[in-house]
């Protein structure tokens, strides 16, 4: 999952650093090895000679000029080394302070070693029992950082530099105000300023702040998406989770078992102000924050040892027996010999691509169920100044066809894989033409906001849109004819196929089902003109000009796109369908059947639109509230129509430039119609768009046939001509 991923990469800067196991340890394993280079070294290194009478180490050693030494942490047993530090100078400055010039430290764990250098740096020093113990320390000047992973650890080898790193051990923090920068096969990470604090005795991390981000990147899988949709794993849960403070909240966290001794407590991550998620086919834009929640970190990280435990994975070099452990002075390794270069290796195209994480007021990391912050230990707070100029690789920049996500707040629940973001919000992403039967055809933007909020689900692979919901499908066809589907409803579900290798909410996807509730539910379909011969790769509101529309008014709406050629929505209402002609083209052997008209359908409990017939079927189960269906045509000496009737079916049909129009109406049950000055009823009712004409039968029912409240057997009615035929008489109605 990437945004544990980038969780992991984030806290590892901070322990990787290695200080607070370092420090906590120097007041619960007190005993240390040192060693001293006898003979002083002749030259500063570039550092004066600041005076004073000389600090002094341990047994009585006094440091003036400077001396090379490095100190050896053992466990109890002298069986494992946990580390070592030295410096190659050191200078006095004042009780208890010294100077250092390359000090350095190195850290053993079961799975990692770490190496910390500096070019200077300041202790401020304190005796324990004979032995130096630093308090604060200042490293200054190419501090860098290695971890280097044991073989089978499976954690990656890490790279950081930094300007600067401050430590106060009696507060358990480090921290630092200077450019930070991490490197890793998977990570590139530029930042300024940063606050860590780890919590040694109870083996968590207490609080990570890094106060600017520049920029994130991160190598992932391809089919890794930033949400992705496998379902949700139990997972232990050791803590309540957490709302963050600016109204955005993870989805509730699933049932689970109980906590692991191996697992420390469940964090959070936030990203701060205007954060942006970038991948060659995706974008997730949080105009405040993204919030990480449900973030389980193990307490073997990085395999801490017990004291009393010889790791098999640690090299036999490091550990002894304290009866037979050689105490004479070691040759000390030169730290650079120890650091190889960072790896330069190609990574599959084919398997990988990047992802770029960039935040204009830093990241926040902290135990879910604390309200611990600086201010309130009264800790250092780097001061960093805004960056101005982020050096951000800009490779995704002319991608068009990514899928867009944008909201306010952004909440990632890492167990439960559920997400909730504040809106407005809008979402962009890509599926198969559901008017298309070949499901390899071309991919068309979908387009879905939201004022609310929108929750993710994903055990069903569900999106939720709630409150002023839109829904927005365009397409385009040879004619430069677009065809734009809007759905607006108070919610709308998405439901998307469930495909691993289409995992990411903001890529491409085929829907499986799309539903709209709450009342107030309007379907549109519009034909506009092209302005241009395609349409854009992103997604934009049309502007050409309307020709034609279908409308539809109801409480809920539903479909399943995913059965290709067979897809059904249906409605209920009470409902309204509206049909918008008005702007059709005149011309051709036939003008009256490209007369522009406006048609309605109103009263229906359910309706059922057939997308390969082209269908609309729609009922009453109210004998006393009949579907009633009107005809206007726009031509004003031409009379309207009228009627009403239990069931009514639509065939909709497109001419040649595209526009969709009512082809032709069936009408059953209590059918009534008024053309014009003339009134029809029966029990069938069969209209014609092409010819014009009516045709109106008994039915199953038997329902005499009537015109004008004279009866006849069967009626063939020409609303054109006024013409009516029948099996006994044939005459002309007045139409007006």
């Amino acid at each position: 999952m990437l945004l544990k991923r980038v969780f992991i990469a984030l806290v590892t800067l901070g322990v990787a650093v290695g200080a607070y196991w370092i420090y906590s340890q120097y007041q619960r394993t007190p005993d240390l090895v040192r060693h001293w280079q006898s003979e002083p070294n002749d030259g500063l290194r570039g550092i004066g000679n600041l005076g004073g009478q000389g600090g002094q180490i341990g047994d009585g050693t006094k440091i003036n000029r400077g001396e090379e030494a490095y100190f050896e942490q053992w466990d109890d047993d002298y069986r494992v080394l946990k580390y070592t530090w030295g410096f190659q100078d050191v200078l006095y400055r004042g009780p208890g302070l010294w100077q250092l010039v390359k000090p350095y430290m190195t850290l053993y764990e079961s799975k990692v070693t770490c190496f910390v250098t500096a070019d200077s740096g300041v202790f401020r020093i304190e005796e324990i029992s004979g032995n130096p113990k630093p308090r604060d320390v200042t490293f200054k000047g190419a501090v860098k950082v290695h971890v280097l992973p044991k073989s089978g650890s499976g954690i990656e080898e890490i790279f950081i530099d930094l300007e600067e790193i401050i430590f106060q051990s009696n507060k358990s923090q480090f921290s630092s105000s200077g450019k930070i920068q991490v490197r890793s096969p998977s990570i590139r990470l530029n930042g300024r300023g940063v606050d860590f604090i780890y919590n040694a005795d109870e083996e968590y991390i207490q609080y990570f702040r890094m106060v600017a981000l520049e920029y994130l990147q991160v190598r992932t899988p391809r089919e890794g998406g930033l949400f992705s949709f496998d379902k949700a794993q139990e997972a232990p849960v050791a803590s309540p989770l957490e709302q963050d403070a600016n109204a955005v909240v993870a989805a509730d966290v699933s049932d689970a078992n109980k906590p692991s001794e191996l697992l420390g407590p469940i964090y959070r991550c936030l990203l701060q102000d205007n954060v942006m998620i970038r991948t060659p086919k995706q974008k997730i834009h949080s105009l405040n924050h993204i919030v990480l929640t449900d973030i389980l970190w193990p307490k073997t990280a990085f395999g801490r040892t017990d004291a009393n435990q010889v790791d098999p994975n640690v090299p036999e070099t490091l550990i002894g027996d304290a009866n037979t452990l050689d105490m004479s002075e070691p040759n000390v390794a030169v730290v650079s010999d120890t650091m190889p270069e960072d790896p330069n290796r190609t990574l599959s195209e084919d398997e990988m691509w990047d992802i770029i994480i960039t935040c204009e007021q830093g990241i926040l990391i902290s135990p879910a169920d604390s309200n611990w912050t600086p201010e309130s230990e009264g800790l250092i707070k780097p001061e960093v100044a805004q960056v101005a100029d982020v050096n951000m690789p800009t490779f995704y920049e002319d991608v068009t066809d990514e899928g867009i996500f944008l909201a306010q707040d952004i909440a990632y629940n890492v167990q439960t894989k559920n997400a909730k973001a504040q809106g407005p919000v809008e979402f962009t992403f890509y599926a198969s033409d559901p008017n298309e039967l070949d499901t390899q055809g071309h991919l068309i933007p979908i387009n879905v906001t939201a004022q609310k909020y929108v929750q993710f689900d994903a055990n069903d692979n569900s999106i939720v849109f709630t409150d002023d919901c839109q829904c927005i499908l365009q397409r385009q066809d040879a004619n430069n004819m677009v065809e734009e589907y809007r759905l607006e409803s108070p919610e709308i579900r998405i439901e998307l196929v469930d495909e691993k290798e289409t995992q990411a909410i903001a890529a491409r996807k085929d829907l499986k089902h799309i539903e709209a509730v709450g009342g107030g539910v309007t379907l549109g379909i519009f034909t506009r003109v092209s302005e241009a011969n395609a349409l854009p790769d992103t997604f934009v509101p049309a502007t050409g000009e309307l020709l034609a529309g279908a409308v539809m008014t109801c409480e809920s709406f539903e479909c399943d796109p995913k059965n290709k050629g067979h897809e059904i929505f249906t409605a209920t209402g009470p409902g309204t369908i509206q049909l918008n002609n008005a702007k059709a083209v005149l011309g051709g052997s036939s003008n009256k059947k490209k007369e522009p008209y406006c048609a309605f359908l109103q009263g229906f409990e359910t309706m059922k639109y057939n997308v390969a017939d082209n269908l609309i079927e729609a009922d009453t189960q109210d004998p006393n509230a009949p579907l009633q269906f009107f005809y206007f045509p726009v031509v004003v000496e031409d009379p309207n129509m009228e009627g009403q009737a239990d069931h009514v079916e639509i065939h909709l049909v497109k001419n040649e430039l595209g526009q969709t129009h009512m082809g032709t109406l069936i009408a059953t049950g209590n059918v009534s119609v008024t053309h014009g000055q003339n009134q029809f009823t029966g029990g069938y009712l069969s209209y014609s768009h092409d010819t014009m004409r009516l045709i109106i039968e008994s039915g199953e029912a038997g329902k005499p046939c009537t015109v004008n409240g004279v009866s006849y057997p069967g009626i063939d009615y020409n609303l054109t001509t006024g013409e009516l035929t029948t099996s006994i008489t044939n005459f002309v109605l007045p139409l007006n």
